[in-house]
């Protein structure tokens, strides 16, 4: 969906009514709501992954993680 949003926004940049303003600004929520998703998951990947691997190197770890 930020796809269609970065259309919109590239193909009319001043909305010319209420009902364009409000897609505009439904685009802009949604775009920045798919940002933060996808930051959210990498984080969480990110932490992941790094238990795991400081589990690998100390297995004692794995007890405490849980």
């Amino acid at each position: 969906m930020a796809d269609t949003g970065k259309d919109y926004i590239s193909n009319s940049a001043d909305p010319k009514n209420i009902q364009d303003l409000t897609t505009f600004v439904q685009n802009l929520l949604q775009q920045m709501q798919d940002k933060f998703q996808g930051m959210s998951d990498q984080i969480i990947t990110r932490n992941i992954l790094f238990k795991q691997e400081k589990c690998m190197h100390n297995p004692a770890l794995l007890l405490l993680s849980e």
